[in-house]
Formats: C-alpha cells, structure tokens, sequence
C-alpha cells in the first residue's frame, strides 16, 4: 500500500533519489520545497512517486501497479514522468499505452567554470531598451507565480521566504 507523506517526511525517501544527483527540482523537494510524495515505507521505502510542479518522478522498484496508475491517473496528468531507472519503462507502457510518449530531456550544464558572466553581461548589452533585467524580489515572485509559463521559476519554493534565501 503506498502512503502519502506528510511535508516533514519528505527526507525519508532521500535513498531513493541517489539515481537521480543532479535533478535540482527532485533535490529541492527533498529538502523541504513545495511537492507530494507516496512511498511503500516509511522505514525502508523501496518505491516512490514524487510529483513537483511540471514533473512526475517514479524512483526504485516498480511494485503495486495498480495502485501507482490510480494515483499517476489522480494526480499527475500532463506531467513529465522522470524515471529513475528504465524498470518504470514496462509499467508505463501497460499501464497508460496511448497516454504517453518518450523524449529526452534537456539538461542544465553544472561542471566547474562553465557559466560565463562575460557572456551574459554581453546578451544583457543587447536587451532593448524597453527590458529591464532585475532580481526577483518578493513583489516580483507573486507576479511571477501568476505567470503560467513563468510560474516554474519560482513555484517550487515553500515560500516566498525560502525562494528569496535560496532561490
């Protein structure tokens, strides 16, 4: 049976998400961020569903399909589904056949000295006069989260607080 975890249990299922080391999101709501989470065991969790704004992760071994398609079906509709590992591959493909396609997703480059500031401050030199580029600060987050394709910037934060620390 899988259960629902309350927010100051989302550290339970940290093992779980090892597959996983550089998925930022998956990350922030394992240390507290915004997002739901079922696992098999609190204890000693073999399974997982993580669902965090956009995304759907599915971390561990795929048991009690059944009960994972009931709550993908209830709750993560138009999500992009993360696997952990390619045993999820079979169960998605029996359990939604027509509902689902598979693509590879981008990634963020997060080696040492590969973020250029030179480079941005030279595209920043090259906004129109009618932009202005500024920090998000706590006005602006609320206007932001009323921005549907803008929203992800700031809605996987717990508060406007938490993202102004470490957003």
């Amino acid at each position: 049976m899988m259960i629902e975890l309350e927010y100051n249990q989302q550290h339970c299922i940290r093992q779980l998400c090892d597959s996983l080391k550089d998925d930022v999101v998956l990350w922030g709501f394992v240390e507290g961020n915004k997002g739901c989470a079922w696992t098999d065991d609190i204890i000693n969790p073999r399974q997982a569903i993580i669902i965090v704004a956009d995304f759907c992760y599915l971390l561990g071994c795929c048991e009690n399909a059944k009960e994972i398609a009931t709550i993908l079906n209830e709750n993560g509709k138009y999500k992009v589904i993360i696997l952990g590992d390619d045993s999820w591959v079979q169960f998605l493909n029996e359990s939604f056949p027509k509902n689902h396609s598979k693509y590879k997703r981008y990634a963020i480059k997060r080696e040492p000295n590969v973020f250029s500031y030179d480079l941005l401050s030279k595209y920043t030199m090259c906004l129109n006069n009618k932009y202005k580029l500024k920090k998000i600060d706590k006005d602006t987050y609320f206007e932001v989260l009323g921005i549907g394709w803008a929203a992800d910037g700031c809605c996987y934060f717990s508060s406007v607080d938490v993202f102004l620390n470490h957003g």
